[in-house]
């Protein structure tokens, strides 16, 4: 039966997580959990939400944590949507401005000298080099990105309907 026709996700077995040497993290209940769920992502997620919820113990051991992601997930998808403004805005407008200039004097400015080089820096501190430096590692990133989409592009195209590439 699928989640589909029952409303329920199908039971996995909790994997068992022994108690190292060494106080347990999310991290570890994550992999452990990865691990009983061969590699689904979803279903490691069910199976590590049943596992906590289920433990009043082991969830009040990792609660601080779980905050702490939770909070920098959270915050750093914010920042994620604001620069994705940017990077798709459109390049001109009907009276000639770009799109990009006039989003940055909105008020982005700021958010965007905080970008993240390679590394980390942010790029309002970086010089003439690390910049070109990022530039070129992104430039080289997108060249292999490239090459892959078309060479999943061309199995793609000569694979037939239904079939898979094994």
């Amino acid at each position: 039966m699928t989640f589909q026709q029952t409303g329920t996700a199908p039971q996995a077995k909790t994997p068992a997580i022994s108690a190292p040497e060494k106080e347990i993290t999310v991290h570890d209940i994550a992999r452990a959990c990865y691990d009983a769920a061969k590699g689904d992502v979803e279903r490691a997620a069910r199976i590590m939400q049943r596992k906590v919820q289920n433990d009043s113990a082991l969830l009040a051991q990792l609660s601080e944590e779980f905050i702490r992601i939770t909070c920098v997930d959270t915050v750093g998808s914010i920042l994620r949507r604001a620069r994705r403004l940017t990077w798709l805005a459109p390049n001109y407008d009907a009276g000639g401005k770009g799109g990009r200039v006039r989003h940055l004097a909105e008020g982005n400015k700021e958010m965007l000298m905080q970008f993240p080089l390679p590394g980390g820096k942010p790029l309002g501190e970086a010089n003439a080099d690390e910049v070109r430096e990022a530039s070129d590692l992104y430039g080289k990133q997108s060249k292999d990105m490239g090459h892959k989409a078309r060479w999943l592009a061309l199995i793609a195209a000569r694979l037939p309907k239904n079939k898979t590439v094994r």
